[in-house]
C-alpha cells in the first residue's frame, strides 16, 4: 500500500500550551482503552463520552493531563495532540493513501530557526495508526462505553494497515480527518 505524503512539514512550538487550553481533545474509542491501561485508570476518570469518540474532561485551566504548564502524559499523548498544530486529511483512493496537511486556525505555524520538522518515518506511523483507529470502531457499538472501547482496542491491535482501508472502503470511508 502506497503512502503519499507532503514533503518538508514543518512548524513552531512555542511550548506555551495554548492548544492544550483552547482545543477539545476527542479520543477514539481504541485510544482511550489504550490511554486507561497505560494510567491504570477508568476511562471515565479522564473523558466523557459522547457520540462515537470520548472527549477528555477538562479542568480550570485547560485539559485535565495539563500539569505546571506542561502535558503529563506527553510520551504518549493523543493523535490530536501529536500532531497539532496540523490537521491531516487522509484521502483513500485506488491502493493508495493521499495524506494532506491544514494549520489549524490562530495555531502557532510560524516559520523560524527553531521549527519543528516531523520526521517523516513518525509521520507514516501516527497515519497508519490513525487509519487503524478509524476502522477498529464498530458502527453498531455506538456509545462509547468502557467495554465497547475495551473490544475496538483488540480489534484495533489484530488489524495491519491493508485490513484497516479494507474495511473503511467496505464502509465506504473516503476521507478521514485527523486533528
Amino acid at each position: 500500500m502506497k503512502i503519499n505524503l507532503p514533503e518538508n512539514v514543518s512548524y513552531n512550538c512555542e511550548s506555551c500550551a495554548r492548544c492544550c487550553v483552547l482545543e477539545e481533545i476527542d479520543l477514539y474509542p481504541a485510544e482511550a482503552a489504550e490511554l486507561s491501561e497505560r494510567l491504570g485508570v477508568p476511562i471515565r476518570d479522564f473523558a466523557y463520552s459522547g457520540n462515537y469518540l470520548w472527549t477528555l474532561k477538562e479542568k480550570e485551566g485547560g485539559c485535565t493531563f495539563l500539569d505546571g504548564g506542561g502535558c503529563s502524559i506527553h510520551g504518549f499523548k493523543p493523535h490530536v495532540c501529536a500532531v497539532y498544530p496540523l490537521g491531516f486529511f487522509i484521502g483513500l483512493t485506488n491502493g493508495s493513501i493521499n495524506v494532506g496537511l491544514n494549520p489549524k486556525s490562530g495555531a502557532c505555524v510560524r516559520p523560524s530557526d527553531n521549527s519543528i520538522v516531523f520526521d517523516k518515518q513518525k509521520l507514516m506511523e501516527m497515519v497508519e495508526r490513525k487509519i487503524r483507529f478509524e476502522a477498529s470502531m464498530s458502527m453498531k457499538d455506538k456509545l462509547p462505553t468502557e467495554r465497547n472501547s475495551r473490544k475496538a482496542l483488540e480489534r484495533f491491535r489484530r488489524l495491519s494497515l491493508e485490513e484497516a482501508v479494507e474495511i473503511l472502503k467496505m464502509e465506504e470511508v473516503s476521507v478521514i480527518e485527523l486533528g
